[in-house]
């Protein structure tokens, strides 16, 4: 991976990320994605692994295994202070210390736009390896326009204009995975779940 793609998933501080998060956690668009995930992510069977889980968000609304893994020892720290019922680890290099098809399903949210191109395919390359079931994808809608888009790329910088231009569907045909469903959760998210092609 390039050294200028191995930025954190953020580049606020600690207390500014999670302060960030339950901000946008209390907006209607926030709601909308939250709930979103945790209608897809509650009862499914299995492990499931969520690769850049920050502060785990996500964790709470899952019944079955889980576990999340980012790439900030701090985040981690926090995430097993904020939910000690649940597993977490580190994310290095971009690699998940999992075998193959050890995970059920393996969960981004609001993680491929923070990062460059080249770690966005190792990122979905390592979720496809290590799922043996559905790639799931929260993320922002690709169909932005106006002075929306122009906000979210002021706030995001260049890694968001790069996803915009990213064909994930293609990226992830590559990869093994076809669409199986693709979904708007709100005005300003949406979701992907891709599946193994047999």
């Amino acid at each position: 991976m390039p050294p200028g793609d191995r930025t954190p998933f953020s580049p606020f501080p600690n207390f500014l990320r999670l302060w960030n998060l339950r901000r946008m956690d209390r907006a209607p668009e926030g709601r909308a994605l939250r709930g979103a995930v945790a209608r897809i992510i509650e009862d499914r069977p299995g492990l499931l692994l969520e690769i850049g889980c920050g502060f785990g968000s996500n964790a709470a609304p899952r019944r079955g295994a889980y576990l999340g893994v980012d790439p900030d020892p701090r985040v981690i720290r926090a995430a097993k202070a904020l939910h000690p019922e649940k597993d977490f680890g580190i994310l290095k290099e971009g690699r998940v210390a999992l075998p193959d098809g050890a995970a059920r399903d393996v969960l981004f949210s609001l993680v491929l736009h923070e990062v460059g191109r080249s770690a966005r395919l190792e990122l979905l390359a390592e979720a496809c390896r290590v799922a043996s079931n559905d790639v799931l994808v929260f993320d922002y809608r690709r169909d932005l326009t106006g002075w929306t888009r122009r906000r979210i790329q002021w706030n995001e910088g260049a890694t968001f204009t790069d996803y915009l231009e990213f064909d994930l569907e293609d990226a992830m045909l590559a990869a093994g995975r076809r669409l199986v469903a693709h979904a708007p959760v709100s005005r300003l998210f949406a979701s992907w779940i891709f599946s193994t092609l047999d």
